[in-house]
């Protein structure tokens, strides 16, 4: 492997490049995507803890106004030392399709740090696009290709 392929890679390996596999955990929140007034939403929150603290995890689901919690639980807690999927399913009457999203958050704290991830549930309303940033052109510019570095 070239020296400059392994600088980056190694630069790059704990940032926000990184893959998503690569943080402790990551967090998805699903719904019906049409959902209609005085209608009660099944939801599916999808937790992945890629790897095992010795603190516990913290899940937190919030409503907007006009939303009330039917089935599940608000506030829970992932005992220390998990790892791998855990699913929590909501029931969710709303009485109005609210222009707030559901938030649901998970929480690592340790006392020198720890990893927050957040999901909504937006009602069927589109999601914003994150827009990455492109690769710069491999074609060479007028002083020629790359150096090599020895």
């Amino acid at each position: 492997m070239p020296k400059w392929l392994l600088l980056a890679v190694l630069m790059f390996s704990g940032s926000a490049l990184a893959s998503p596999a690569l943080s402790p955990m990551t967090l998805q929140l699903t719904g019906p995507r049409s959902p209609k007034a005085g209608q009660t939403l099944d939801l599916q929150l999808r937790l992945e803890l890629h790897v095992a603290m010795n603190v516990p995890t913290e899940l937190q689901l919030q409503l907007p106004g006009g939303a009330k919690l039917v089935e599940g639980a608000l506030l829970d807690t992932i005992p220390a030392q998990t790892t791998g999927v855990i699913v929590r399913k909501y029931r969710v009457r709303i009485a109005r399709v609210p222009n707030v999203d559901i938030l649901a958050t998970a929480d690592i704290r340790t006392t020198g740090g720890g990893a927050h991830a957040t999901a909504n549930y937006a009602f069927g309303r589109a999601q914003p696009t994150v827009t990455r940033p492109q690769a710069p052109s491999s074609k060479p510019g007028p002083f020629g290709g790359a150096i090599p570095v020895k």
